[in-house]
């Protein structure tokens, strides 16, 4: 089996992290944690940002590259077959089309718990996903943030 978790690094990531590490342990499966960045503005063109903008951009994904090993850590440590995927884009898109790329068979992703009516008028990540997703999604409540 082969997992697909989307996290993005709040607090909730470790509830997705820890069901993902009881679903790989009950199945044996390998997982991919992926986070979804803002992709970095282009380099040419009239709407150039000034370099410090670039710099600041780069710094906040190695900060980001550096969390997400370290959840990643956490399931190669409990002797998952884990692997970690930072991925610039859209959040839904890019986690739909990692989870097509990859052939997965379960989606994970965390839910803020918002309510309905937030859902309705903002939309979540979760909730694109599952409106989208042709695979099983493990929505898991994160409630005490």
């Amino acid at each position: 089996m082969k997992i697909l978790a989307a996290i993005d690094l709040s607090r909730a990531s470790g509830y997705v992290i820890e069901a993902v590490h009881r679903v790989a342990i009950a199945t044996d499966a390998e997982v991919f944690v992926l986070h979804v960045v803002t992709p970095m503005p282009g380099i040419t063109g009239p709407d150039f940002p000034p370099v410090s903008e670039h710099m600041e951009l780069a710094e906040r994904y190695l900060d980001e590259q550096e969390q997400l090993a370290e959840l990643v850590l956490q399931l190669v440590d409990a002797e998952i077959n884990a692997t970690a995927l930072l991925k610039q884009g859209e959040p839904v898109k890019a986690i739909l089309n990692e989870a097509e790329r990859l052939d997965v068979e379960l989606i994970v992703a965390g839910s803020h718990g918002h309510g309905p009516l937030f859902e309705a008028l903002v939309g979540s990540v979760s909730a694109g996903i599952l409106r989208k997703s042709p695979v099983p999604v493990l929505v898991v409540p994160v409630r005490e943030l």
